[in-house]
């Protein structure tokens, strides 16, 4: 109740209320109107990536009504690869179908379509009709060329010569569709989800750091491998070992939660072969900005 009463109070500030709203999680329920469009509002503009991150994953969690879904629709068209798989959580299984035509429409046009793997698509449209599950998994058909990974590393194969390292780190650091920084850590600056790339330019070659981007689930870093994990009350959650105990294990994810799992709730656990860190990256970035994003990592030594 004081983490409910913090996210409605609109006297506080707006990152305390965002801040209550991730906390509760599945248990934020309905959202009333100035909630909904505080949430709604930090997708648009030129907010922080972790405030639109925390946004789109209440959304998704939350008990959304058929119009709020509806007015969801624009924020997944211009929804990138962070927050658009958390986001689409507020439609899974939709048995709609304006809202289902409205939705293929605007992942269609997503930035962040590219991250999503064909069983999430598959899931999404569960209880569409077979012409718009049909539709549905027709957006992730062009994904099927890039299940031939080296003859997509040769297609892309320029990105290997030149760059800029200077415009690469701004890439890194600072752009929107990529943030890198959110996950990874170069010297002091960055997250601690993903490896530490401080001298990542000193052990791999930059073949191995375009498939890296290109393709996160090829190869994982040890100590950094995702792992999918099934408890007895049919749950399942997924992410990185963040620390281990006799009683729990914690689970850190690409959206910065962590998730404490009780050992004695857990019916398996299964490695898992898709990386938390979003695919799809060259669909998002042009040859251009890939060159220079593997110029700067091979410069950290």
């Amino acid at each position: 109740e004081p983490l409910r009463r913090l996210a409605h109070d609109e006297a506080e500030a707006e990152t305390i209320r965002l801040s209550a709203m991730v906390v509760l999680g599945d248990r934020v329920g309905a959202l009333p109107a100035p909630l909904f469009q505080l949430l709604s509002a930090k997708l648009e503009g030129d907010h922080p990536d972790l405030h639109r991150l925390d946004a789109a994953a209440v959304l998704g969690r939350a008990q959304l009504n058929e119009d709020q879904r509806r007015s969801l629709i624009s924020a997944v068209q211009n929804a990138g690869p962070l927050e658009l798989p958390v986001l689409l959580g507020a439609f899974e299984q939709l048995d709609d179908r304006e809202v289902s035509e409205a939705l293929i429409a605007a992942l269609r046009q997503s930035p962040g379509l590219w991250t999503l793997p064909a069983d999430r698509i598959t899931f999404l449209f569960k209880l569409a009709s077979p012409e718009l599950r049909q539709r549905g998994l027709a957006l992730i058909a062009g994904q099927q060329a890039d299940m031939d990974q080296k003859a997509r590393l040769d297609e892309l194969e320029p990105a290997l010569d030149g760059g800029d390292p200077t415009r690469g780190e701004a890439l890194f650091f600072t752009r929107t569709t990529t943030a890198c920084a959110m996950c990874h850590r170069v010297g002091d600056r960055g997250g601690a989800v993903g490896p530490d790339l401080s001298t990542i330019g000193r052990v791999r070659n930059r073949l191995a750091l375009l498939e890296a981007i290109v393709f996160p689930s090829a190869t994982f870093a040890r100590g950094y491998e995702p792992l999918t994990i099934f408890t007895r009350d049919g749950e399942v959650h997924g992410g990185v070992i963040r620390r281990q105990s006799l009683e729990a294990i914690y689970l850190v994810n690409a959206r910065h939660t962590s998730q404490r799992i009780d050992r004695s709730e857990i019916d398996s656990m299964t490695p898992s072969r898709i990386s938390v860190m979003p695919q799809g990256f060259a669909k998002i970035l042009s040859p251009e900005q890939l060159a220079d994003l593997v110029a700067y990592l091979k410069t950290l030594q």
